[in-house]
This record gives C-alpha cells, sequence and structure tokens, in this order.
C-alpha cells in the first residue's frame, strides 16, 4: 500500500516539475514585432466543390514579418523557415490568428526529417532577435490579426529548438499604398 501511495506521489510531482519546464519556458521567447503586409491582390483560378467547376476568384497575397527575442537566461535555438503559416479566421470584429508552425511530414508512413538548415535554426543568446519572413495567400481580406509561433517537434528532439507557444498583440494589416490612395479618392 504505502509503494503505491508513494509511486502516486512520484507521479503528481515528477507531472508538476515536468508542468513547471513548460510553462517557464513559454516565457523565454517573445515575439517583440509582427507585420503583415498585403503585397497583392490576383484573381486565380479557383476549384470550386460546390459547382464543380474552375472560377477565377480574388486572392490576396500578403508577407509577414515576425521578430522573436529571447527574453530568457538561457540560449535558445529558434526555427525560422521551414514553417507552415495558417490562417484561422472566427468572427469578423476580431483579429484573424497566423499561427506559424511545423508540420509533420510523412512518405509511406514513414517521418521526412527535414534539414537543420531548411528548419532555419537560429541559435539566439540572452537578448537577441531572430527575424522570420514567410509570405501567406487568402481568399479574405486581412484587416487585423494577431500571430501565434508554435512550433511543435516531430523530430524526437534531434534538433534541440525551442517547443512551445507565444502570442503577440493584435495589430492592424498594412494595405497596398495605391490600393489605399485609390480607396480615398472615391
Amino acid at each position: 500500500m504505502n509503494r503505491i501511495v508513494l509511486f502516486c506521489l512520484a507521479c503528481v510531482l515528477s507531472y508538476s516539475a515536468l508542468a513547471d519546464s513548460v510553462s517557464a519556458e513559454t516565457k523565454d521567447l517573445q515575439i517583440v514585432q509582427a507585420i503583415v503586409r498585403e503585397t497583392g491582390l490576383e484573381n486565380k483560378p479557383v476549384y470550386v466543390y460546390k459547382t464543380k467547376t474552375v472560377e477565377k476568384r480574388p486572392v490576396y497575397n500578403y508577407m509577414i514579418f515576425c521578430l522573436l527575442k529571447n527574453v530568457g537566461m538561457k540560449e535558445i535555438t529558434a526555427v525560422t523557415k521551414n514553417l507552415n503559416p495558417s490562417i484561422e479566421f472566427t468572427d469578423k470584429r476580431k483579429p484573424v490568428k497566423i499561427r506559424l508552425t511545423i508540420d509533420e511530414r510523412k512518405y509511406k508512413g514513414n517521418l521526412v526529417v527535414p534539414s537543420a538548415s531548411d528548419l532555419g535554426l537560429v541559435t539566439l543568446h540572452p537578448g537577441e532577435i531572430a527575424q522570420i519572413q514567410l509570405e501567406k495567400s487568402s481568399f479574405r481580406p486581412l484587416r487585423s490579426a494577431m500571430i501565434e509561433y508554435e512550433p511543435r517537434d516531430h523530430f524526437d528532439g534531434r534538433f534541440g529548438y525551442w517547443v512551445g507557444r507565444t502570442v503577440c498583440e493584435p495589430f492592424d494589416i498594412k494595405i497596398k499604398l495605391e490600393k489605399k490612395e485609390a480607396q480615398q479618392k472615391h
């Protein structure tokens, strides 16, 4: 009986220590600046499932810039490339969420492991900053957003990069100057 109690107590203590280390880890990296700029609008052929036809639809293109700062006391390795930006639309009045994650890729059931250079691994000393620059398209115009940086480790820790989640405050998206001027004239 005492062994079971001690085992359960050890499990609880181990879990709480693990939870503390994970929550502390997410405080070590912050998004200190984020900019999303509209780079153009173009009509692209899109397959429409309802009508089973190909139609030209407007596609908004965006450039995403993000600065990550090591605000902790230890070195951190950050992923700056091969991130998959996904856009989550919730409510029209709320900013969209742009999630930057690493996708797990498999070929015939086997994990495809990228090279360290493909991940754009950058080692940051305390106080240093790394830059992320990505492109993303959307069928809807974006007016305000928040960026969530959440790299996952699908590779059994072999690269040693920071795993966690950090989110920036919502911000307005910069639209193309020509478009803004045209809107002001009308």
